[in-house]
């Protein structure tokens, strides 16, 4: 079967700095694959149609494919995961710079406390930073005719953390240089050699500190109610993101990976 990179891009998952080491390895062997309308959904079989229509490409980054991996191709998938409660500022500071975002307007009014209320409210798009990692993984995304209505459920959990548990390397943000170590060790020993060491791309100057210190920053300026509203808002991604990081350890240690939460 042909080998071929497929890069599940998560908004705000370190994805443009893996776009990057992919575009610099592949050249013009990489391409990206996303519909013309910025909120449509693409299956495994419209990944798998394009392939097979280009021929050429070794490697592809969609921001709107979803799995399972698309079939009759023997795929390297890179799939980044980062810590759902981190990425609530991170969305929020992106999303207030880029004036070709959907809600642009509306976030550069609201300071971030009045965003997480927006969140909790459940606002137009806030479905960003509400489980969505669950929901990029899984059937979620297929259920409502439109992606902003998209709700993770249990089976939805189970989906992502089976997917996750299929793939040879699960990444973290946290820890990328570890991450794209492992991935670079895959796609040599699968496409070509690759030679990656550790690039960042489109990460904001204002985003200081360690995660501990950045998720202090952020409970330190909600209510007790909000913290635990966005906590409970994000209880799939959180424990995906936890099981993320220990297939990671394992993965780096040798270790037998380990079973789900």
């Amino acid at each position: 079967m042909r080998s071929v990179v497929v890069h599940y891009h998560i908004f705000k998952n370190a994805g443009t700095s893996v776009d990057r080491l992919l575009y610099e390895s592949f050249g013009s062997s990489w391409s990206t694959f996303d519909g013309s309308d910025p909120n449509q959904i693409l299956s495994s079989g419209h990944l798998g149609a394009f392939l097979t229509s280009r021929p050429d490409v070794k490697a592809v980054s969609s921001h709107q494919a979803r799995p399972p991996l698309p079939a009759g191709f023997d795929a390297v998938p890179i799939v980044f995961l980062r810590h759902p409660l981190d990425r609530v500022e991170s969305v929020y500071e992106f999303v207030r710079r880029d004036p070709s975002q959907p809600s642009h307007e509306l976030l550069s009014r609201l300071s971030l406390p009045e965003y997480v209320a927006w969140v909790l409210q459940e606002g137009p798009g806030s479905v960003v930073v509400r489980n969505y990692q669950t929901i990029h993984l899984s059937k979620a995304s297929f259920r409502t005719p439109h992606i902003y209505n998209a709700k993770a459920d249990d089976n939805d959990f189970n989906e992502a953390i089976a997917f996750l548990e299929s793939i040879p390397v699960v990444s973290i943000v946290e820890q990328f240089a570890d991450s794209i170590a492992l991935l670079s060790k895959q796609i040599s020993e699968r496409i070509l050699p690759v030679h990656w060491a550790e690039c960042r791309a489109n990460v904001s100057a204002s985003r200081t500190g360690n995660l501990n210190e950045r998720l202090e920053k952020l409970r330190g300026c909600l209510t007790g109610s909000q913290w635990d509203m966005l906590i409970e808002a994000n209880r799939f991604d959180l424990e995906l993101h936890a099981f993320a990081e220990k297939r990671l350890k394992a993965d780096l240690l040798g270790l037998p990976n380990p079973k789900p939460i």
